[in-house]
């Protein structure tokens, strides 16, 4: 017996399959328990941050939004991070301003750093509007915006990682988001099979994006798990690519 949790998005599908962890259930083969190292849940922390940020983009952002670098002049450089994330948390305000004469909700998610020497820059995701290249040059003074837009090749992935990284320089969580973020849980099934066929069979209308195909023994419960993506034909989001448009 295992379970099956399917996570939909516009152009995909992923899927998480491991056993329910009943013990001694028919199929139910595990290795030996182990303590887990520090280092395995470092690892097994992180990749489920990088998860939760890659689905937030997947649902909330799309190919032709926002991926922005704030940077300070000399001149106008904070004292320290906290002086940085005031500065912006008023850009996100005026920008949430003038969205909401649109008609339009902003959404972001937002990444502060510090570099090696010191300097403090920030990136954000933002939906795009119409008008929004010159809204951002506008209310962004004190310093440069640089604008990059998204695409959805890739999955999102290795943006998603970047977000989600801990850099020892940087202080707090590595990101933090608007509230209106939608969010979904995911459709979950139990299947009461001894386990899963080694061949992934797509449903009408999607293909294995074999890149993503992820399999394993979980070093803490003995039981082995299975990840992997669903793409819907016509659509580009393979694991595998770059995610931002970097001419222009």
């Amino acid at each position: 017996m295992y379970k099956r949790d399917i996570w939909t998005f516009k152009d995909s599908l992923e899927v998480e399959e491991k056993h329910t962890g009943r013990y001694g259930a028919p199929g139910q083969r595990r290795e030996k328990k182990k303590k887990a190292t520090p280092e395995q849940i470092k690892k097994q922390n992180q990749w489920m941050k990088v998860r939760k940020v890659r689905r937030l983009i997947k649902w909330n952002f799309t190919e032709g939004d926002y991926w922005l670098t704030f940077t300070y002049r000399a001149s106008d450089r904070p004292k320290d991070m906290e002086a940085a994330k005031k500065d912006m948390s008023n850009l996100l305000n005026r920008l949430k301003y003038h969205y909401k004469k649109q008609d339009k909700q902003l959404k972001w998610i937002l990444k502060m750093e510090q570099g090696a020497r010191g300097a403090i820059h920030a990136h954000a995701i933002i939906n795009r509007i119409d008008g929004g290249d010159l809204l951002l040059a506008r209310q962004w003074k004190k310093g440069r915006v640089h604008m990059q837009l998204l695409y959805e090749e890739g999955g999102f992935q290795d943006l998603a990682e970047y977000i989600a990284k801990v850099s020892d320089l940087s202080q707090g969580e590595p990101y933090s988001r608007s509230r209106n973020m939608i969010e979904h849980d995911p459709e979950t099934k139990i299947l009461k099979r001894r386990t899963w066929k080694k061949e992934i069979k797509p449903p009408k209308g999607y293909y294995v994006d074999k890149t993503s195909v992820v399999e394993g023994i979980n070093p803490v419960t003995g039981y082995p798990y299975r990840y992997y993506t669903l793409i819907k034909i016509g659509g580009d989001t393979s694991v595998q690519g770059k995610h931002i448009h970097r001419g222009g």
